[in-house]
């Protein structure tokens, strides 16, 4: 005959058992979601953080999420703060990153036979040069010539900083900001700016028309992607890999 206590031991056990059965099964839709930050700056056919109509690139995330059963939070942020929240795995991943030597560190791309997917990016921007209108600095590929003074770059945009040192030139990022770039070119502060063609397009032709002009051919072409972070794809390998693939069929 069994003991008291053991029956109360069973029963327990039995209970304990019952309970983990009936439990509900969390899916998906019901973890934490996936956090992901991008940069905090307006990019006309990337994320657009905090508009009621959200960029292209913002759009395509959330819909690929939504197919996956996941939620995914986008959070604007200066983008060295986004990068280094990555890194320190505070972050799940960022929006709109490029496949560099620094940033292969801190995050994990789509890879293919240990090459980046460029089929699996979230889409392809153009790195440009500006200069002042009637200017002799020019830009054809593949070095720069007559560039007395650095090229003028975004602070923290490093895609461009190396398009801008590939090419031979100096850089200056002391201004924050495309605009206040711009501004120095006219000033005769820099005779070259660098950015994307998304971002001064819209910037000479509403503020600079006449004072400044884009170059035709580009500095580079530059994939971007959403990248993980280290904490977040090892623990999420198959959701990563899920995630960029359904991307890559809504780009389609």
């Amino acid at each position: 005959m069994m003991n008291p206590k053991n029956r109360i031991a069973a029963a327990i056990l039995t209970l304990a058992g019952t309970l983990v059965l009936l439990a509900p099964v969390r899916g998906h839709a019901d973890a934490d979601p996936m956090r992901l930050c991008t940069d905090e700056r307006r990019s006309a056919s990337y994320a657009s953080p905090g508009l009621a109509r959200p960029g292209e690139l913002q759009a395509n995330i959330e819909a690929a999420a939504r197919d996956l059963g996941m939620r995914a939070t986008l959070t604007p942020l200066p983008w060295r703060r986004c990068l280094e929240l990555m890194r320190a795995g505070e972050m799940d991943g960022a929006v709109g990153i490029a496949f560099l030597p620094f940033t292969q560190e801190i995050a994990r791309f789509p890879m293919q036979a240990g090459q980046v997917d460029k089929t699996r990016a979230l889409g392809v921007a153009r790195i440009v040069l500006v200069r002042r209108a009637g200017s002799d600095v020019a830009w054809n590929g593949p070095r720069l010539g007559h560039a007395g003074k650095p090229v003028a770059v975004a602070a923290g945009m490093q895609a461009i900083i190396d398009a801008v040192r590939h090419a031979g030139g100096e850089v200056d990022y002391g201004a924050k900001t495309d605009e206040l770039n711009l501004k120095k070119l006219v000033q005769g502060r820099a005779d070259l700016a660098a950015g994307y063609e998304y971002d001064l397009a819209p910037l000479i032709r509403e503020k600079y028309a006449g004072e400044v002009e884009m170059g035709q051919k580009s500095l580079r072409e530059t994939h971007y992607y959403l990248a993980f972070s280290h904490r977040f794809h090892d623990a999420n390998a198959g959701l990563a890999e899920r995630m960029w693939n359904r991307l890559k069929e809504i780009r389609r």
